[in-house]
């Protein structure tokens, strides 16, 4: 039943009690006419207004695609000195909601539908046995080219030194990306001699990753 006097339109419960729907505080510069959907939504949708009136169920937004890859190893690797390195060490894979990133080619693909502003973060802990670590440089290669989505440049000691053994890189990106486009780890060291190696904590740390997810704007 209505109640003009107040602008309510209330729904009576048969227990007694009632649901009321109130027009704006302030009178409206125009008579908005609002038509609801002619089915009910999914659970967990939300109303959406097309901005005329027409309104419809639609899923909220969510930060999805998400993923976590890591290394899931105690040990170390070798990799070329002075050489662009892709991270196929990222076998395992924390959480991964639209299975966007492939454990065995190590690339995550932005899914169908999915396109827009991501944010990446990633780690690589380079160690050199011969205690001169110089250089350490991260990267996001999109769409498997030399166009990088994002870079991080540490230098980390100069060739007068030899007393570097290990360190943890970190890289942190905002890309906008479309359905389709692919995104990988890439990483470069350089030593002043001996070998160059991926290195992973003993301890069970999870000191080589790439996450990423979409973010909502």
């Amino acid at each position: 039943y209505g109640d003009s006097s107040m602008s309510n339109l209330n729904f009576l419960h048969s227990g007694g009690n009632k649901v009321t729907l109130s027009a704006p505080t302030n009178n409206p510069s125009t008579n908005p006419v609002f038509k609801l959907p002619q089915t009910d939504g999914s659970a967990g949708q939300v109303l959406q207004t097309d901005g005329n009136g027409n309104l419809s169920f639609v899923n909220p937004p969510t930060n999805t695609p998400a993923f976590f890859a890591y290394w899931n190893a105690n040990n170390s690797m070798t990799i070329s000195d002075s050489t662009d390195t892709k991270a196929t060490w990222l076998t395992a894979e924390e959480f991964d909601t639209d299975n966007a990133y492939n454990t065995s080619t190590q690339t995550f693909t932005v899914p169908s539908g999915k396109g827009g502003y991501y944010t990446f973060n990633a780690g690589v802990q380079l160690y050199s046995n011969g205690n001169s670590l110089r250089t350490v440089i991260i990267r996001l290669r999109k769409n498997g080219s030399s166009s990088w989505a994002a870079s991080n440049y540490s230098q980390v000691m100069n060739s007068d030194e030899n007393r570097m053994r290990h360190h943890q890189a970190h890289l942190h990106a905002v890309v906008n990306l479309a359905a389709g486009d692919t995104i990988e780890l890439i990483c470069w060291g350089r030593v002043l001699n001996n070998s160059l190696y991926i290195s992973n904590d003993a301890s069970g740390v999870k000191s080589n990753f790439l996450s990423g997810y979409k973010l909502i704007l």
